[in-house]
């Protein structure tokens, strides 16, 4: 597994100096050698939080992956399943 080379106090730090608008996104994320579509994966996923919330999130994340299969939605059946 690939481990995280950025913790969520460097991702929120970057997402708030993107916030006040000093430099470009480009810029922004050229420094620290972050691409683009990382810097938006994180805007989506962490724009608004603040570091306590991130890593709650992340313990979230973490315990619902705990090998369980996903909840089937109950009263869906496939088409090829319904019997005629």
């Amino acid at each position: 597994m690939k481990t995280r080379q950025w913790s969520e106090e460097r991702i929120i730090g970057l997402l708030e100096q993107a916030e006040k608008g000093e430099t470009t996104i480009a810029e922004l994320c050229r420094t620290p050698g972050v691409s683009e579509n990382s810097f938006y994966k994180w805007r989506h996923k962490y724009g608004g939080l603040q570091v306590s919330q991130a890593k709650r999130l992340r313990e979230l994340e973490q315990a619902g992956a705990g090998g369980q299969p996903p909840q089937k939605a109950a009263g869906r059946v496939h088409p090829r399943q319904c019997p005629t």
